[in-house]
């Protein structure tokens, strides 16, 4: 992730794909993204990300995904953008009740970057940094 100068343009802002149900959660975590400097692309559910990616001509550096979605899970849209794009890194993102959402797929495995839900502008902006300097493409 190249950074920007000071009174520079920076060269490259890493583009984000969030997926999440909840409309409230996705314009939240858009917001925070923005302010950080981030682009960001934002679906619906998995389907409509899937979508998102087969269309965008740009890299996704990074896939914010809810892992419990109504007609695709995290874990599965994880897979499927992989399929289509192998560099896009992902986060999930829960607020399932214990570690059943842990257990949904690949999330809580080694070098997996996780947030549980609630978080704030600090905490996700911390996650999001791991994940697109250290996380590891699914």
């Amino acid at each position: 992730m190249k950074q920007a100068i000071p009174g520079s343009i920076s060269v490259s802002t890493p583009t984000i794909l969030v997926a999440d149900d909840a409309e409230d959660v996705r314009k939240l975590i858009r917001e925070f993204l923005e302010l950080d400097g981030y682009a960001v692309l934002e679906a619906r559910d998995g389907s409509e990300a899937v979508q998102v990616a087969e269309r965008y001509h740009g890299t996704i550096h990074l896939l914010i995904t809810d892992i419990e979605m109504p007609g695709m899970s995290g874990p599965e849209l994880a897979r499927r953008i992989a399929s289509l794009r192998p560099e896009t890194k992902v986060l999930y993102i829960s607020g399932g009740a214990g570690n059943a959402a842990l257990h949904a797929g690949t999330p809580g495995s080694p070098g997996t970057a996780f947030l549980r839900k609630p978080f704030g502008r600090e905490a996700l902006a911390r996650k999001v940094r791991e994940a697109l300097e250290t996380g590891k493409s699914q």
